[in-house]
């Protein structure tokens, strides 16, 4: 059999039939791009208009739809501050004990309002509330307080707050050999328990302002019950302290300076008045206030209340907010009323028409609220007479009167000599800048001024016991705390003068003594407002001082955050954790209420 023979494909026809394979594709192409896209190139144009049109309606569509999106989260969504996170603030001054009756530091009082309860506080807008306190009943004679404390109150590790607490808390206060920082205002107050859940308050006399008094920390009796009076100070409560406040301590670390610790907090879940939204809280302490200012510019810290308005212009004025707030604390300068020269109420009356006040608080380049009185406006409304205006002639003929004589630009006493003052003030740039315009005024008036600026801080200087107590001034710059109440007692009775004192002026009349111990022992709002209003008018004759500013906190924080209300009134610094329940550092964004 005869195989048949197999053909075989050359490469040669292959490539023949390839090229003819293209030819015949291009071809095909070349017709199809004539038929659909060159022959109907005129259409274009017709259908130009038409194509613009719904690109433009395409464009329109989508700007209204992301318009309606921008109007739908203004109007239903919104920024929200949200439970969480952690407020770190920066405060000055050693930490010796962190058991609250003996707070004396700025940073020692702060742990104390944010870990401890008392029977009263303060409210937003300055007013005395209740706290631990239930109810508060007052005696017919205004003498005897009973006082009934709420019960659903616990401390930190879960027992009740009891009035055993109380009472333990008061006699510790009360008694000398504890070296609390309130045991004189307790010295005359019988302290005794009328059930187990009320107690009874004896004061030796009525006193309008007392509730004010109750405003101490409350300690824990089962903890602290068994521990000496004298060793209260000693005991280890003072480095992990038990409260029934808003915030827990959890520890405290010191570090590389031993003065400077950090002390953290935590949310008290189980606080009477609600958990606060932060979850954490957390204190920097620091030895000095540069170290502050720091802390601030790096980010270690989220807010301090310790700082100059002066220095908020060294931040990034873009990342930290300052919140200026009053506080019932004023600056006078003092005049000694028993120094040589200022015993003459005509001398006296002489420098305040012979000071410009208005330039003197010029000096502190930034706007203050003015003070001419020994009271501020949110302890009582009162009707008072305008301070005496600036007027050197008169001035001159007043200091007449007292004795020195104006000659060629100087002023002589009787025996010719240049009439000295000794110009006092402590380290403070507020403090010094008013002194120093106060000291020019003066010697445009003729004085002789000794000017001298004591660091309070510094015990080589002694300022306690070398300048305030002797009184070795004739005027002195300072700063008292007047308080929520508008009892000026302490400071102007002639009963407080001399050495253990607060009367810095040395300041003794009558009259005024008659008005002061009436007015606070006067519970009726209208009689007091009456007698305050004749105290001050005495006051501004007798001219034992002369105001200058009410003090403001400068408060610096993170932008971002929400800490105390702007609305808040606040009686000193320590006031504006009074809604901290309310401080936040998160945000959400969540659908707005309708």
């Amino acid at each position: 059999m005869v195989l048949a023979k197999k053909h075989v494909i050359k490469p040669v026809d292959i490539r023949r039939k390839l090229v003819v394979g293209a030819k015949k594709l291009q071809k095909k192409s070349t017709k199809h791009v004539e038929e659909e896209f060159v022959e109907r190139l005129d259409n274009v144009h017709s259908v130009r208009h038409q194509v613009l049109a719904w690109a433009a309606a395409i464009a329109a569509l989508i700007f209204l739809t992301g318009l309606q999106f921008m109007w739908f989260r203004a109007n239903y969504e919104t920024d929200s501050f949200t439970a969480g996170g952690v407020y770190i603030e920066g405060t000055y001054g050693k930490v010796n004990s962190l058991n609250p009756i003996f707070a004396a530091t700025d940073s020692e009082v702060a742990v104390e309002k944010l870990v401890f309860s008392s029977l009263y506080g303060y409210d937003t807008t300055g007013h005395i509330k209740a706290d631990l306190a239930k109810n508060t009943t007052v005696s017919d004679d205004g003498r005897t307080y009973t006082i009934t404390i709420r019960d659903d109150a616990k401390w930190q590790d879960g027992k009740p707050v009891t009035i055993d607490d109380v009472y333990f808390t008061l006699l510790a206060i009360k008694d000398p050999a504890t070296r609390a920082v309130d045991s004189a205002d307790w010295q005359d107050i019988e302290i005794s328990k009328k059930s187990d859940s009320q107690l009874m308050l004896t004061l030796p006399e009525r006193f309008a302002g007392f509730l004010n008094t109750l405003t101490f920390p409350v300690l824990p009796e089962h903890i602290l019950g068994k521990v000496k009076h004298e060793l209260l100070y000693e005991n280890d409560f003072s480095l992990h302290p038990v409260g029934s406040g808003p915030f827990t301590f959890k520890v405290m670390q010191t570090l590389t300076n031993q003065n400077d610790k950090i002390i953290h907090l935590s949310a008290n879940a189980n606080y009477y008045g609600g958990r606060p939204k932060l979850d954490r809280f957390q204190i920097n302490t620091f030895d000095q206030r540069a170290d502050i200012l720091t802390a601030l510019k790096r980010s270690e810290i989220s807010a301090t209340a310790e700082l100059a308005t002066s220095d908020y212009t060294q931040l990034d004025q873009g990342r930290i907010n300052l919140r200026e707030t009053d506080i019932s604390n004023g600056v006078y300068a003092f005049l000694n009323t028993t120094s040589p020269v200022l015993k003459s109420k005509s001398v006296r009356q002489a420098l305040q028409k012979g000071i410009d006040i208005g330039i003197v608080r010029e000096a502190l380049l930034r706007e203050v609220t003015p003070l001419d009185y020994p009271i501020v406006p949110a302890q009582m409304t009162l009707n008072l007479p305008a301070r005496p205006k600036f007027d050197r002639t008169t001035a001159w003929k007043q200091l007449a009167t007292g004795g020195l004589t104006y000659k060629n630009g100087r002023l002589l006493d009787t025996k010719k000599q240049q009439a000295t003052l000794r110009l006092v003030t402590v380290k403070n740039d507020d403090y010094e800048q008013v002194a120093k315009a106060i000291k020019k005024q003066l010697e445009e008036l003729g004085f002789k001024v000794v000017y001298d600026v004591y660091d309070s801080a510094d015990p080589t200087q002694n300022f306690l016991q070398a300048v305030l107590r002797p009184r070795n001034y004739d005027i002195l710059v300072d700063e008292i705390a007047l308080g929520a109440d508008p009892d000026a007692f302490a400071y102007w009775h002639s009963s407080q003068a001399g050495e253990n004192g607060l009367n810095l002026s040395n300041y003794s009349n009558a009259t005024s003594d008659d008005i002061l111990t009436s007015a606070r022992t006067t519970t009726d709002v209208k009689l007091r407002q009456v007698k305050y209003e004749s105290f001050v008018k005495k006051w501004l004759d007798d001219v034992p001082a002369i105001g200058v500013y009410q003090v403001r906190m400068a408060y610096m924080y993170g932008a971002g955050l929400r800490t105390f209300s702007e609305d808040s009134q606040l009686n000193v610094p320590e006031d504006r954790y009074n809604d901290v329940l309310y401080w936040a550092v998160n945000k959400s964004t969540v659908l707005r209420t309708p």
